[in-house]
């Protein structure tokens, strides 16, 4: 995809993004994903595996794995915004693949070494007020 955009590889990593407003914070972790694209629950793992790094993360996701899903995860208490304790979720998602895998003139990686054909779409999430309204996988 670089050669294709004619920028540099800067190597897999992650990115934590923080929305700050005065009431509110939404973290999120993104990341490319390395490795195990094939096979079977490998997204859903590698998901659950970032989900344990750090304890405020809201929006975990992860590509390379060119999986089209969404979990919501409530397994964990949030203790920021008040004196109570309550259940927040944690969304995590596998990210798809982008229109360019199919580009003219280009064979993919996964095109290559013969995979199954990638899912297209994203995810969305609508945010207001520094607030999740609503998360949803958009499938073309």
């Amino acid at each position: 995809m670089c050669k294709r955009l004619d920028t540099e590889f800067y190597d897999s990593g992650c990115a934590i993004t923080s929305l700050i407003n005065q009431d509110n914070e939404i973290n999120i972790l993104s990341a490319h994903g390395i490795g195990g694209g094939i096979l079977p629950g490998y997204a859903i793992n590698q998901l659950d595996k970032h989900s344990n790094i750090f304890s405020d993360i809201d929006i975990i996701a992860e590509g390379h794995t060119h999986k089209l899903s969404l979990n919501i995860s409530e397994d964990r208490l949030d203790h920021r915004s008040s004196k109570n304790l309550k259940h927040t979720p944690q969304y995590h998602m596998a990210c798809g693949s982008f229109l360019g895998n199919y580009d003219y003139g280009y064979a993919s990686y996964a095109e290559l070494k013969m995979y199954k054909p990638l899912p297209l779409g994203y995810m969305r999430v609508d945010i207001e007020d520094c607030k999740i309204k609503q998360v949803s996988a958009i499938v073309l």
